[in-house]
């Protein structure tokens, strides 16, 4: 049975980033990369800032509600695999009350909050650039497969475990628009797609979707990827490619992936008659 999605990976990008997410009448684009991993930048700015937000302003003074009793999962913001409409719900939050958060005195002596030259979306554009706001790269790859309709909810996957629906592909011949690029088990993005394939050197060329952090910083979209088969090397018998160009902007992490598809999907321009 096919799954056929309007929307590709690109789509996201843009929706996020270009120009991004519409708070009130402001877009904030949401180009950062936030994981909660240390060794990854860690999420102590957003844990603090948003939990602040969530705890110690109500969304509802009559009835002491909390934002997070409108989002689908607010702690998920926190770890960069956030839902982009509670990215909204939270950003309308902290505007509408953006003077409580400047002055909170845990809070007021953050740079974004103490530059009295700053308006709301500048804030927020800053809190944007100190990782209060992003995506890590399973949060992108997974909230698209929402955002797609392919999923109904997040799933909490780790890179490897995507091969339980995305399947291992054995030769560049497989690859399609939606197939999966994953490096062992530490990340992860996603196929825009396919550009060419040249026989003579068996090379294909793509773009790849992704969040992370390099020359981009948060979700992109990296041009002109070029895959080659590499022989001998696998990852739990998922056999690996070889990236010969990075493309651009420049893919963050160069090392060799394995590529999984999903059986049936496909994206509705891509469909044979």
């Amino acid at each position: 049975m096919s799954i056929i999605v309007t929307k590709t990976p690109s789509d996201f990008v843009d929706y996020l980033t270009d120009p991004g997410l519409a708070v009130n009448d402001m877009n904030i684009p949401l180009k950062q990369y936030v994981c909660s991993v240390p060794q990854f930048g860690g999420n102590a700015e957003a844990t603090q800032v948003i939990g602040y937000a969530n705890q110690k302003i109500y969304a509802n003074e009559a009835t002491r509600k909390k934002i997070s009793a409108y989002t689908r999962n607010i702690g998920r913001l926190t770890t960069g695999q956030g839902y982009p409409d509670d990215f909204i719900l939270l950003m309308k939050h902290m505007a509408d009350n953006m003077d409580k958060m400047r002055a909170a005195p845990e809070l007021k002596y953050k740079e974004y909050f103490r530059n009295p030259n700053l308006d709301v979306e500048a804030i927020l554009n800053k809190m944007v650039e100190k990782k209060v706001f992003g995506l890590d790269c399973i949060g992108f790859v997974s909230q698209y497969l929402v955002y797609a309709g392919v999923w109904r909810e997040y799933k909490t996957y780790y890179p490897a475990d995507y091969r339980r629906e995305f399947k291992p592909v054995k030769s560049l011949g497989e690859v399609e628009r939606l197939c999966l690029v994953i490096w062992d088990n530490y990340h992860i993005g996603i196929i825009d797609s396919v550009e060419s394939y040249d026989e003579k050197h068996n090379e294909l060329l793509v773009n790849i979707c992704q969040s992370s952090s390099g020359e981009a910083k948060g979700p992109q979209t990296n041009y002109g990827v070029t895959l080659r088969p590499l022989p001998g090397s696998s990852y739990q018998g998922s056999p690996k490619f070889k990236i010969i160009r990075i493309g651009s902007p420049a893919m963050p992490v160069p090392h060799p992936v394995y590529i999984c598809k999903m059986p049936g999907l496909v994206y509705q321009d891509d469909l044979v008659d």
